[in-house]
């Protein structure tokens, strides 16, 4: 199928107002879960003051907790890295179609 320059434009137009909407999104589930997860360790934390494996518990849960935070963290890290630089909608030298001569 042959794309006229008008069509493929409005294409990757699309496509890129797409893209950066679902990055949006995609960055505040992020810091729901962060929040989210950090208001369960709190309420972890606190329905085991007076058990006895406590100790256990906290070990295992902060680990855990640990463990959430650096997959967060590498998360974020790829969408930094990722959205260094915002050239214009269209531009993007990924995105040409290149017809073969």
């Amino acid at each position: 199928m042959a794309w006229s320059p008008e069509d493929r434009r409005k294409f990757l137009s699309a496509l890129d107002t797409t893209e950066s909407r679902l990055l949006v999104f995609y960055k505040y589930l992020l810091y729901f879960l962060i929040v989210s997860v950090t208001l369960l360790a709190v309420a972890f934390h606190h329905s085991v003051a007076k058990d006895a494996f406590r100790d256990f518990l906290r070990l295992y849960g902060g680990i855990l907790y640990l463990i959430f935070l650096a997959w967060r963290w590498a998360n974020y890290s790829q969408y930094a890295a990722g959205n260094r630089e915002d050239p214009p909608v269209g531009t993007l030298p990924h995105r040409e179609i290149r017809r073969s001569r």
